[in-house]
């Protein structure tokens, strides 16, 4: 196939070999055609030619061919041929070549001649459907070089070219230049409404908002001054539900998609979906706490900056708070109830004037849905127990033993003291241990002792125990001395008595021997 796009010269060399080669074999047959300008092209008329394949060649200096490989049989009398989709007002170089049995190129009377195509109206251009976000021309004439626009033009299949459209050319008229440099009518201009219906949803600017209610911000045309869009959502997993934008939950997947409306009526265009997934960032603030003997109470607020103004609607909305010993493993879950600004958790289970470690979780629909409040606590001082194991000893007649042990739950209290109490006697204070000795008491008395636990704000009951002194040993032991010593002395004088009787008697005996001694002696 020739190249009409070959230099001039070459194709004037070309066609003086062709008709060189017709002149010196007799056999070769002859061929003739005729060209004329038609509506979006020219028309080719065979006017001597002999049966076979034949190309019609039409191209501008310089450019490709277009070429078409048409038979004619010898039973067409009077075969023409078209050749459409040129450029209007353009000139272009023609040709047509018989092909022999060895493909060889017979070049027909009347190849390297030019002609000029017609000039183009706006007949010649028809609205044509188009992909969205596009305006479409269709037209018989090539008019890629031959038009402009404001935006990026594409060629499509079947004469059609699309003009794509900005956001500022819904809802408004578009005009599209057509020219013609060689014509005398060089140019019009194809003005069009672009409805917005043109609106190409896949290219709309959709943003979400991570927070409730809901919110999908659309960036619409803005000459379309009465479009809408109405979101609808559906929950990952379930098929069917359609929930409005306004009443979506935090924590869910859902997809949700836009009908875009114009006048509240549907103009048939749904945005591409997007994915939401919304999640409060609850905030807990600690507010109150109150306690007494068995109750402990805590309040808190709860804020939320992505889902504060639907927090009073929020259903599954609740919460956890345990309370766990700083020194313990076991942890006290206590009961939560929902509040108009938060929540409370009250228990009866916590231990008196002990160290806790607290924490509170907002839980939406069963789950953890904040990292929660960890703080530290200690309650209140609470009454102590009673004592145990009490025990009164009397260790002397007068003098008694109290010991006791510590109460069960310890002292509640930031202070451990007992106190013992004589009843209508007197009071005893000790620390840290349970261990007394009473002296000085009454000998041969009945007293009550009772014993009881101060943590330093509150006593325990207290518990009681009786026990009796016995006599006044000393005293008995005075008198049985003194006794003994009256004995003594009885028994000194007695002795002393009968030692004086005696050497008295001693005395007489005497007397009476010397006086008989005397008489004896006068005797003799």
């Amino acid at each position: 196939m020739a190249d009409l796009g070959a230099p001039r010269l070459l194709l004037l060399f070309t066609n003086i070999v062709c008709l060189a080669k017709s002149e010196t074999s007799a056999a070769a047959p002859q061929c003739s055609y005729s060209v004329r300008a038609i509506r979006f092209g020219f028309q080719f008329k065979m006017t001597s030619f002999p049966t076979g394949r034949y190309t019609i060649s039409v191209g501008e200096e310089g450019s490709p061919t277009t070429d078409k490989i048409v038979n004619i049989p010898s039973s067409n009398k009077n075969p023409t041929h078209e050749i459409q989709r040129l450029k209007p007002c353009t000139e272009y170089e023609h040709k047509v070549a018989l092909l022999d049995n060895n493909g060889t190129e017979i070049f027909c009377s009347g190849s390297g001649g030019k002609a000029k195509t017609l000039s183009m109206n706006e007949q010649d251009i028809t609205n044509s459907p188009c992909i969205p976000g596009y305006v479409c021309y269709q037209s018989g004439w090539n008019i890629s070089s031959s038009v402009s626009a404001p935006n990026r033009t594409e060629q499509f299949r079947d004469g059609t070219f699309g003009f794509k459209l900005a956001e500022d050319d819904i809802c408004s008229n578009f005009t599209v230049s057509f020219y013609q440099d060689n014509c005398s009518n060089s140019s019009f201009n194809l003005t069009r409404y672009i409805p917005a219906d043109h609106i190409n949803p896949n290219e709309m600017n959709q943003t979400k908002h991570n927070r409730l209610p809901a919110e999908i911000e659309t960036k619409l045309p803005p000459n379309c001054k009465n479009l809408s869009i109405e979101y609808t959502c559906s929950e990952s997993g379930k098929v069917g539900e359609s929930i409005q934008l306004s009443n979506l939950e935090p924590f869910t997947d859902y997809s949700c998609t836009g009908l875009i409306k114009n006048n509240n009526v549907s103009i048939n265009k749904i945005t591409p979906a997007v994915q939401l997934n919304v999640t409060c960032d609850f905030t807990i603030t600690p507010s109150n706490i109150y306690e007494n003997e068995s109750l402990a109470v805590g309040w808190w607020e709860t804020t939320s900056e992505k889902c504060g103004a639907v927090l009073p609607n929020l259903e599954k909305l609740s919460y956890k708070c345990t309370f766990q010993e700083i020194d313990g493993d076991a942890k006290v879950h206590g009961k939560t109830a929902r509040q108009p600004r938060g929540g409370l958790c009250k228990t009866y289970e916590l231990k008196r004037y002990t160290k806790y470690i607290i924490e509170v979780y907002v839980v939406y629909n069963n789950k953890n849905a904040s990292q929660g409040l960890k703080l530290r606590a200690q309650t209140n001082p609470g009454v102590p127990d009673k004592v145990q194991q009490l025990k009164v000893h009397l260790i002397k007649h007068n003098v008694i033993r109290v010991t006791c042990s510590p109460p069960v739950g310890g002292f509640k209290g930031p202070k451990k003291i007992y106190i013992v109490r004589l009843i209508g006697d007197r009071e005893v204070k000790k620390t840290a241990e349970c261990r007394f000795e009473i002296g000085d008491l009454s000998y041969r008395t009945s007293y009550t002792v009772q014993v009881v636990a101060f943590n330093g704000v509150f006593e325990s009951e207290a518990e009681t125990a009786n026990v009796s002194t016995r006599y006044n040993d000393k005293a008995l032991s005075g008198i049985l001395i003194f006794i003994l010593i009256i004995l003594i002395i009885i028994l000194v004088a007695l002795r002393l008595a009968v030692f004086i009787k005696k050497r008295k008697k001693s005395k007489n005996v005497t007397k009476e021997e010397v006086v008989l001694t005397s008489r004896a002696k006068a005797y003799i």
